[in-house]
């Protein structure tokens, strides 16, 4: 779409590895220089790790195209077979007979195979990609394949290139001969942030016609962070940065620009998620600070008076309970970074930045926008194919505080106490789903998922509609103006409970208990006493838009839009599959009107409100 815009050949930052734009960093650079090797010296097994799109395809395929006419190679991109089937696929791939059914036949073909070219001068190996998939009994099977050798050498090469769950299963006792044999490793590390800013300009080149677009320095940084370093994020977030340039009308990708454009991919995958390794290395650090704090502490009894500090001790814990520290752990470091400025603006009296021209939209959405948003998808991370749960939850820029717990209110407690017992998920979510008009049916394996978000997500789809998750934020719930599925907090020996958001006004929430029906009307900060922070939003895609519209849709889904938002007031919308500047500009009046961010592209957030604007559609809403 925004090709013509930037003057490319084709878009710099797809998620196909196109050996084209393979781009050596550091580590790359040593990987493939392991797996020349390999090849020239004959070595047996080879073993290339690195975490989820930090490049191990494209790595693979550039190696692939490099080789010679002399080496046959068996590329198996889908390893998730049997021994047998594993057989057959690289006898097919190496043009030889697939057919036989039992592992001697297939053995005894490929050996004939490799003696031959072997004589003739070649070499033939086995490229394994995705290999942590591979069972042990497969890896066994691999093991055995590699006996097969003449009296000076082997005939067959073996790499299996993999995540770094490979090495832990190479390392096991189990495989402990496999792993023996392993004679050269590497492991791709995420780029650095020199070399995020290189492979940025590396790609932007491969791809430019007579492109001159540019990221400035704010741009990288905030790609960076969010990425970390790891080419496909990057990838990612560089592709919706121009997608909103170009609808911005700019040849440059600023800083605000950016930040926009990782805050929608947030709220729409959990493209954004830390890879295992960072994760754990946050929570040695966590460990660290806590054992120094322990230290201090102990330290500190022997010169003053025990249960002074332990009173000390007692009385801040409502400072740093679970729930806030799991959103500190949880929060990205792009997230951080813009409340760390915010922060020290506000404590110098400054006010943010006016920016001029175009930008002013969406500074202005920036700073007022409530939420940044990770999900799953289409991922565990990534979008449909980009993340890695199923739908978003988020993350407030401004998390709205908890209150004091002197200020309890007795109603909602007693409330809550009376109820807890009997407002179970099940029962929510029935209530919920009625309030659509739909006959609610509830596998009884659905009631087996531990995973509230999980178990709404099932039971809201079963019955024809999605789920959208809202953490932390009920400003957004408000505006969304849908009824929703409450968390609440465990009143002494019983379990949480999950209540119906049935109405709301400017300061007060109705909420309604699934279990009687029974009803108490609330102040939001008693509300938020007791709330775990957590609200499920079942809602119905009449017009099956799917996808993220302009990034990465089907074009009946730009069919459906038109559709609403022709039904919506919009009569000068032409009905076709082209997402065209009427359209935009028409997304970009619902997204003012609600506070969201202002940049024609349509999340779920969008979507909701769109829905909330059709005159011919109607569903339960919370504020009338």
């Amino acid at each position: 779409m925004y090709k013509k815009h930037f003057g490319f050949k084709e878009r710099p930052f797809t998620l196909v590895p196109n050996p084209a734009f393979l781009f050596l960093s550091k580590s790359h650079e040593e990987a493939l220089a392991h797996l020349s090797y390999a090849v020239e010296q004959g070595e047996g097994f080879v073993e290339i790790t690195g975490e989820v799109g930090t490049g191990k395809t494209t790595l693979c395929r550039a190696f692939i195209e490099g080789l010679d006419n002399n080496t046959e190679v068996a590329y198996i991109f889908n390893p998730k077979l049997d021994s047998i089937q594993l057989l057959k696929a690289i006898n097919d791939e190496l043009n030889i007979d697939s057919k036989p059914d039992n592992t001697k036949d297939l053995i005894d073909t490929l050996n004939r195979f490799l003696i031959k070219k072997i004589s003739e001068g070649g070499k033939s190996l086995i490229l394994i990609d995705e290999a942590q998939n591979l069972s042990p009994d497969v890896l066994e099977q691999l093991r055995l394949l590699s006996n097969l050798e003449t009296n000076t050498k082997k005939l067959l090469q073996i790499i299996l290139v993999g995540q770094p769950e490979l090495g832990e299963m190479l390392n096991s006792y189990e495989l402990r001969q496999l792993g023996q044999r392993i004679t050269l490793s590497c492991h791709i590390s995420p780029l650095t942030a020199r070399e995020t800013s290189d492979y940025i300009q590396h790609r932007i080149q491969r791809a430019s016609l007579k492109s001159t677009v540019k990221f400035d320095r704010t741009a990288i940084r905030n790609i960076y962070k969010f990425s970390g370093g790891v080419p496909r994020l990057i990838n990612i977030a560089c592709d919706r940065a121009l997608l909103t340039a170009f609808v911005l009308n700019q040849q440059k990708v600023t800083g605000k620009t950016s930040y926009s454009a990782i805050r929608e991919l947030s709220s729409t995958g959990g493209a954004g998620k830390k890879s295992p390794l960072y994760n754990k290395i946050r929570i040695l650090t966590a460990s660290i600070i806590i054992v120094f704090l322990l230290i201090f502490i102990l330290s500190y009894n022997e010169v003053s008076d025990n249960n002074t500090i332990l009173q000390k001790i007692v009385s801040s814990a409502p400072e740093s309970s679970e729930t806030n520290y799991q959103e500190q752990m949880e929060e990205t470091s792009v997230n951080r970074e813009f409340k760390e400025v915010s922060q020290n603006k506000k404590t110098r009296g400054e006010t943010q930045p006016v920016v001029t021209s175009n930008d002013k939209k969406l500074e202005k959405v920036i700073e007022n926008s409530p939420t940044m948003e990770i999900s799953e998808t289409t991922g565990k991370r990534q979008v449909a194919d980009i993340a890695e749960e199923l739908t978003p939850h988020e993350i407030l820029v401004n998390p709205e505080p908890l209150m004091a717990k002197e200020e309890t209110s007795l109603n909602l407690e007693f409330f809550l106490k009376k109820n807890n017992g009997r407002s179970t998920r099940s029962h929510a979510i029935i209530n919920v789903l009625e309030l659509w008009g739909i006959k609610p049916e509830i596998e009884h394996d659905i009631n087996t998922i531990r995973k509230d978000h999980r178990f709404f997500q099932l039971a809201a789809e079963k019955n024809g509609l999605n789920l959208y998750s809202v953490n932390n934020n009920l400003a957004l719930i408000k505006i969304l103006n849908l009824p929703a599925v409450l968390k609440f907090k465990s009143m002494g020996d019983q379990p949480p409970g999950f209540y119906i958001l049935y109405k709301t006004t400017n300061n007060k929430i109705t909420l309604s208990s699934p279990g009687n029906g029974e009803k108490i009307e609330v102040e939001d900060n008693e509300f938020k006493l007791y709330w775990e922070n957590i609200a499920y939003i079942p809602w119905m895609d009449k017009y099956s838009i799917t996808g993220i519209i302009p990034v990465r849709a089907p074009w009946k889904s730009v069919v459906g839009l038109k559709n609403l938002l022709e039904d919506i007031g919009f009569s000068y919308i032409e009905i076709n599959s082209v997402y065209d500047e009427n359209c935009i500009n028409a997304v970009k009046e619902i997204q003012k009107k609600y506070g969201i961010t202002v940049d024609g592209i349509v999340g779920t957030r969008t979507k909701i409100a769109l829905y909330n604007e059709s005159r011919s559609f109607k569903g339960p809403h919370i504020n009338n």
